[in-house]
């Protein structure tokens, strides 16, 4: 065993030898064909001349993403690594790292999350408007036992329980997932990608309403029907882009995922009328604000139907923690015509993550929260 250990690590090594020569090759080609460098300190200094470059090399490197290619299908089929945005689990589960990286001000920077969920809930509330916080597990924390080591690390296992136990002590309306979502009985998350799949969107959308009829609020009623489609699909997932492998071909990747989808459609549609960047008539009653995870699995469609209400879905992809309630909170929709209901659907991770990414949403936000 030990032996074949070796030999693997042998035809990796040359493998990424050859990859490096052929890449050197290239370089060789494109400086022969001549690239722009920095004319100015000023343009290194402000990145001006670092994207031009980035430009040119791809335009001269004709075999780039060859090289990367290349350079994944070893890693992954010879290494069996992810690459260093992605860990490999077991029985074909792949993880985002992100959602096990240790931060040194870790909980400063979850500090500092609440601290503004509090001042938009305090915001919200003096608009007639609720604020239901969603905490979303990660995926690691649902599929442990698919962990390579079966189980969280130290600093991640408390984690959630800690941050919706601080943001309930502050006050604010938090959705704990963590049930719903593991005791179905069936993966409520894709394999090859880091969001809940559409079982465990719909799952999470009962939960909201549950959780929206338990604090008793009344909200217009309108009918919504979620229809699956007949066959499942093949679903690359991100992780599997973010381990380079989406160009090559399925014999050198994970496994997709195969995903029955669902659409949900308003049975009776109401009349609408034009203006605005969220268009609506006066407004839906029902806000969704969040990441990624609210434009996946059909959540907002299911939500609708768990709700019996209008859903606007406000969210962004790639939003981070506070973009997408940034913006909604600055578009002229909220400033004319307020909804009933926020929710907003937070994942875990971004919670403890490093806050320069939230810097400019940060400001935008304090315009309304000083």
């Amino acid at each position: 065993m030990l032996s074949d250990s070796k030999g693997l690590n042998h035809v990796a090594a040359i493998g990424l030898l050859l990859t490096m020569l052929w890449g050197g090759l290239e370089v060789v080609g494109a400086l022969r064909h001549g690239l722009e460098f920095p004319s100015s300190k000023q343009e290194f200094l402000d990145g001006t001349s670092t994207q031009s470059l980035e430009k040119q090399i791809d335009l001269h490197l004709p075999s780039r993403d060859i090289l990367i290619a290349v350079d994944s299908v070893v890693r992954y089929k010879l290494l069996r690594a992810g690459g260093d945005q992605v860990l490999l689990g077991r029985d074909g589960w792949l993880f985002l790292r992100d959602e096990l990286r240790p931060y040194e001000s870790a909980l400063a920077n979850q500090t500092a999350r609440i601290a503004i969920l509090v001042k938009l809930a305090n915001f919200l509330k003096q608009q007639s408007v609720h604020l239901l916080v969603i905490l979303v597990p990660d995926k690691v924390r649902i599929a442990e036992a698919q962990l390579p080591a079966r189980h969280l690390p130290a600093h991640t296992s408390l984690r959630y329980q800690e941050a919706l136990q601080e943001m309930q002590a502050q006050g604010i309306w938090t959705l704990d997932l963590r049930q719903a979502l593991v005791t179905a009985g069936e993966p409520t998350y894709y394999r090859s990608d880091t969001h809940w799949n559409t079982r465990g969107a719909g799952l999470a959308a009962n939960a909201v309403a549950a959780a929206v009829k338990a604090r008793g609020m009344s909200l217009p009623s309108t009918s919504f029907a979620t229809v699956s489609a007949e066959r499942a699909v093949e679903r690359e997932g991100d992780l599997i882009r973010l381990m380079g492998l989406s160009a090559v071909s399925k014999a050198w990747r994970p496994l997709p995922d195969m995903e029955l989808s669902s659409e949900t459609r308003q049975i009776k549609p109401s009349v609408t009328r034009s203006g605005g960047l969220l268009d609506q008539v006066d407004g839906p009653p029902v806000v969704l604000v969040g990441t990624s995870y609210s434009l996946r699995g059909n959540f907002s469609g299911q939500l609708k139907q768990a709700l019996s209400a209008e859903v606007l879905n406000a969210a962004k992809d790639g939003g981070g923690f506070l973009q997408a309630t940034a913006e909604y909170l600055n578009d002229e929709s909220f400033q004319s015509a307020k909804p009933l209901l926020v929710v907003w659907e937070l994942p875990e991770r971004m919670l403890t993550a490093e806050l320069t990414q939230d810097t400019r949403w940060i400001r935008l936000i304090e315009r309304y929260c000083p």
